[in-house]
C-alpha cells in the first residue's frame, strides 16, 4: 500500500516544521552551553575554547598540549586523507575512532579529516585537541534541495510495485532500498514490513541527501582509508558501502569503548556484511568435532526461548539484571523511567508511581521487584492490554507529568 502525494506532502511539512523547531532547540542549548563571547574569539583564535564546561575545558587544553608537543611525521602524502566518521553522539565512539584515525595517519604519513554532522561543536573541538584540522559537515541542505530529494523518493517508491523491489534499488552500487529498509525497522521497532508509510519516503529522501552530499566528498578528495565503526543505518551505512565500493580500507573498532581496541580491516566489498568479531579456525574445528549436534541444539533452543520473551533468554533480561545487581550493590531499590507509555503499561498491571522532578525533567518511580521485571518484559512483548484503559493511563500521567513541570518553572 503506497500513500498519495498530497497526504506526503503534509507529512513532508510536518517535518519541515519539527526541524525548523530543533534547529531552534539547537541555538538555545548551543548559547546554553557556550559562552558567546569565547565562540567569537574562537573564530579567530581556535586555542580559545568555547564551552562553559570547565571539566570539557580542561580536557580539551591539556589533550592539545599532549598531541601538540608529541613527535611530529613528515607529512609525504599531502593529496591523500584518512577520513574519520563521528556518526554516533557519543564520546566513547568518538575518542575511539579519533585514536584509530590518528595511528593510520601516521602510518600511511597523510592528513585525517573529520566527518561530522553540522552544528556539533564539541565534537569538532575533540578532534581538534587530537591536531585534526580539516571536516567535512554533514548537513540537512536546504529547503528547495531537501523537497527535490523527497520528491525523488515518491518517485523510486511509486515506481516499486512491492518492498522486494525497492530492497533492490541501489544508487552506484550502494544499497540505499536495502539501508532504508534496516533504517525503518531500527527506528520504527518491528521485524519486518510490507507496506510503505510516509516514513520509508522521508527515510529514502534523507538517504539520498547523504549519498549525493558523499559523492562529491568522494570526488572532491583521494581517501586511501575510513575509520568507521557505526556501519549501520543512515548514514552510517551510506558510507560504509561507498568507501568499500571505491575501494577504500575500512577500519572499525570491536568490541565496546575502552583503553584496549582491537580493530578489524574491511578490504572488499565481499566483506561488506561480515561481522567484525572473528574466531579462529582453530576454535570452531574444535567445537564441531567435539560437540557440534549439541551446540546446534542449545542455540536453536536459546533463540527459540527468546523469540517467546521467556524472560531468562530476552535481551532486556540481560541489561535489567545488570542494572539490579549493580543497584544492589549501592542499595537502590527503584526503577526510574522517563517513559510515559511504559509507566502507563506499569500502573495498569502493577502500582502507580511516584512521579519526581530532576533536572527539569519528571521521571517515574516504580520499587524493583521480579513482578516489575516481568510486567516489563510483557511490555516489549507487546502483550494485549484494555486500550481504553490504557489510553485514559497515558492521559492522566502525562496531566500529572506537565503540571508538575510547569509548578517547577
Amino acid at each position: 500500500m503506497k500513500n498519495s502525494l498530497w497526504i506526503l506532502i503534509l507529512f513532508f511539512l510536518k517535518r519541515e516544521i519539527k526541524l525548523q523547531i530543533n534547529k531552534i532547540k539547537s541555538l538555545y542549548y548551543f548559547v546554553k552551553e557556550n559562552s558567546l563571547l569565547r565562540f567569537l574569539c574562537y573564530l579567530i583564535d581556535k586555542s580559545v575554547i568555547p564551552s562553559r564546561d570547565k571539566i570539557f575545558r580542561n580536557y580539551i587544553l591539556k589533550n592539545s598540549k599532549k598531541w601538540k608537543f608529541k613527535k611530529e611525521f613528515t607529512n609525504k602524502n599531502t593529496d591523500k586523507y584518512i577520513l574519520i566518521t563521528n556518526m554516533v553522539n557519543h564520546f566513547g565512539y568518538t575518542i575511539s575512532e579519533i585514536i584509530i584515525g590518528k595511528n593510520l595517519i601516521e602510518m600511511f604519513e597523510c592528513e585525517g579529516i573529520g566527518l561530522l554532522r553540522e552544528y556539533d561543536l564539541k565534537s569538532k573541538l575533540f578532534f581538534e585537541s587530537f591536531g585534526i584540522k580539516k571536516f567535512i559537515f554533514l548537513n540537512d541542505l536546504n529547503f528547495f534541495m531537501r523537497i527535490k530529494y523527497f520528491l525523488k523518493a515518491y518517485s523510486i517508491i511509486k515506481s516499486c510495485k512491492t518492498m522486494d523491489n525497492f530492497l533492490k534499488f541501489s544508487l552506484g552500487d550502494v544499497k540505499i532500498g536495502q539501508t532504508v529498509y534496516d533504517h525503518y525497522l531500527r527506528f520504527i521497532g518491528i521485524g519486518t514490513t510490507n507496506h510503505f508509510d510516509y516514513k520509508f519516503y522521508l527515510f529514502l529522501s534523507q538517504a539520498l541527501s547523504i549519498y549525493y552530499q558523499m559523492k562529491k566528498n568522494y570526488d572532491k578528495f583521494e581517501f586511501i582509508a575510513c575509520v568507521q565503526t557505526e556501519k549501520q543505518f543512515i548514514p552510517g551505512s551510506i558510507i560504509y558501502q561507498s568507501s568499500l565500493i571505491k575501494g577504500i580500507n575500512v577500519y572499525s573498532r570491536s568490541g565496546p569503548p575502552g583503553n584496549i581496541l582491537s580493530v578489524r580491516k574491511y578490504s572488499d566489498t565481499r566483506e561488506m556484511w561480515k561481522p567484525r568479531e572473528r574466531y579462529s579456525k582453530k576454535l570452531y574445528d574444535e567445537i564441531s568435532n567435539s560437540i557440534k549436534e549439541k551446540a546446534v541444539e542449545i542455540g536453536g533452543t536459546y533463540i527459540e526461548k527468546r523469540f517467546k520473551c521467556i524472560p531468562e533468554y530476552d535481551a532486556y533480561n540481560e541489561y535489567f539484571v545488570r542494572r539490579n545487581s549493580l543497584k544492589e550493590k549501592i542499595k537502590m531499590k527503584n526503577f526510574e523511567t522517563y517513559d510515559v507509555w511504559l509507566s502507563a503499561f506499569l500502573q495498569l498491571l502493577y502500582q502507580s508511581p511516584e512521579l519526581h522532578l530532576k533536572n527539569k525533567r519528571v521521571t517515574f518511580v516504580f520499587p524493583l521487584s521480579e513482578k516489575l521485571h516481568k510486567i516489563v518484559t510483557d511490555y516489549n512483548c507487546n502483550i494485549d492490554v484494555p486500550i481504553a484503559d490504557y489510553v485514559s493511563t497515558v492521559k492522566t500521567l502525562r496531566g500529572q507529568m506537565l503540571s508538575m513541570r510547569n509548578q517547577s518553572r
